[in-house]
């Protein structure tokens, strides 16, 4: 008889096995396909920021390979760089925990944000390893008002990875 519990439960911890290598320190995927996305969904002040920064740190090498490699898209060109887009009450706490947590330089990042966005090069923001901007900035794009707005669209950027902070 199936049951609610039996479509939930693991008779054993083989998919376990099949995932990890020989030493079973890292999961790896039987099917060879790229990981797509990821939710880190957890309750407040429990240290997503800093995860998530860890894992740009972590990913450093994989992340300028990428930004090194030809776009999957016209007109486009590729970056290693992580886009964390934020609300904008939240883009100082990025920026404090880079600066508490983290070496100096040991994550380059830029705020795009305000007046001074419009000057800051593509390449500069290309060769960053964080790119911090607000929804507002994102919500402007495609907006007839909003024309002569400079945003992250415009750009051209395929960036290596997007965060979504507080996405709620």
């Amino acid at each position: 008889m199936n049951t609610f519990n039996n479509f939930w439960l693991h008779r054993n911890n083989n998919w376990i096995q099949e995932r990890s290598n020989q030493n079973g320190t890292e999961l790896v995927d039987p099917h060879n396909t790229p990981a797509l996305g990821l939710i880190l969904a957890d309750n407040m002040g429990l240290g997503k920021t800093l995860t998530t920064l860890a894992l740009i740190l972590k990913t450093s090498n994989q992340a300028r390979d990428f930004g090194n490699s030809s776009s999957t898209f016209e007109n486009t060109s590729r970056s290693g760089a992580t886009l964390v887009i934020c609300p904008k009450s939240t883009l100082t706490n990025w920026e404090t925990k880079i600066k508490t947590h983290f070496v100096e330089d040991s994550i380059p990042y830029l705020i795009f944000y305000g007046r001074g966005r419009k000057h800051i090069p593509k390449e500069e923001l290309k060769s960053s390893m964080v790119v911090l901007t607000s929804y507002d900035i994102i919500g402007t794009s495609g907006n007839p008002l909003h024309a002569n707005q400079v945003t992250v669209e415009l750009l051209k950027i395929e960036w290596y990875r997007i965060v979504l902070d507080e996405a709620q």
